[in-house]
């Protein structure tokens, strides 16, 4: 990102972390577009920022939870970090009668979102939002592709959160749909929140959760 201003030398490396020196020696002028990234995939037109989920390559959890989706989904929809609104756009495809509301706390994320709903003419509504704190209404499905990352460290308490949380913004009959990964289990915070939930579908590295609300 550097490379046409800066001459970066190495200083020294530590176990997690490298330190670089560089000098800038001239004016520069910052256009975003300069760093946005276009994935086309099954037709989608996906525009992602550095620092996003999924910049480099789509996630094949956003994949395997998108080939869940139907036409039978319907009504209000909240896509929880929606991140590059890779789910959001292809629900918007695949079923016409929804009305997306995305999330997000990551300010380069809420562009990529907003980029990619625009860009291919889908309407919605974009939150600033950390989870649910700028969420008011109840939706008729939340889905969500949730980070299981804390820096390098394993952490399910997005998730969980996620799920603990989902029931006050879900109508009678809504629906909680997300993916995770298959060596992770759920069960008990689903039990504990949910009389009826299942998983959909499974690889050897993804699933998708789905629970109901009655």
């Amino acid at each position: 990102m550097f490379r046409m201003w800066i001459n970066l030398n190495k200083i020294d490396t530590a176990k997690h972390a490298v330190l670089f020196y560089g000098r800038l020696d001239q004016n520069t002028h910052f256009k975003l577009s300069n760093y946005i990234h276009l994935h086309i995939w099954n037709d989608y037109n996906i525009i992602t920022l550095p620092g996003v989920f999924g910049y480099k390559s789509i996630d094949s959890g956003s994949k395997l939870l998108i080939s869940t989706f139907t036409q039978q989904i319907t009504g209000k929809i909240l896509d929880i970090g929606s991140g590059s609104g890779i789910l959001s756009l292809a629900l918007s495809k695949i079923s016409k009668n929804t009305s997306i509301t995305m999330t997000e706390v990551n300010l380069f994320a809420i562009i990529s979102s907003k980029i990619t709903l625009t860009y291919n003419a889908k309407p919605y509504q974009m939150l600033l939002s950390n989870l649910y704190s700028s969420v008011s209404h109840k939706f008729d499905m939340i889905m969500c592709n949730p980070p299981i990352h804390n820096n390098l460290q394993l952490s399910l308490q997005v998730t969980k959160s996620i799920i603990q949380y989902s029931i006050n913004y879900l109508k009678y009959g809504g629906e909680l749909r997300f993916v995770t990964n298959s060596c992770i289990s759920y069960h008990k915070i689903l039990k504990n929140t949910f009389h009826k939930y299942k998983i959909l579908i499974q690889n050897n590295h993804f699933k998708v959760y789905q629970a109901k609300l009655f």
